[in-house]
């Protein structure tokens, strides 16, 4: 599920980051009281990390492309499927 209009987080569209949030929490909250819940691994990220780095320095550039790695992007799984 993709969030739209108002719920995505991205400025510019009337947006604001607790609509982001509530619309995040709903979907997880709604998954979890399904009876889908013991079968489902829920996979959540955004598209962008920002524009903050975290407190680890990235890697050097690829030996592929010589491009670095940028910033990480903020990654969340949760479900019975997840690791600790």
């Amino acid at each position: 599920m993709k969030a739209l209009q108002y719920h995505d987080e991205h400025p510019g569209y009337g947006t604001t980051i607790t609509a982001g949030i509530d619309f995040v929490k709903q979907t997880v909250d709604t998954i979890l009281a399904s009876s889908f819940a013991s079968d489902t691994l829920i996979l959540l990220t955004w598209d962008e990390g920002g524009g903050f780095y975290d407190h680890v320095s990235p890697p050097p550039p690829s030996a592929v492309d010589n491009e670095g790695y940028w910033t990480r992007v903020p990654f969340l799984a949760t479900g019975p499927f997840a690791r600790p």
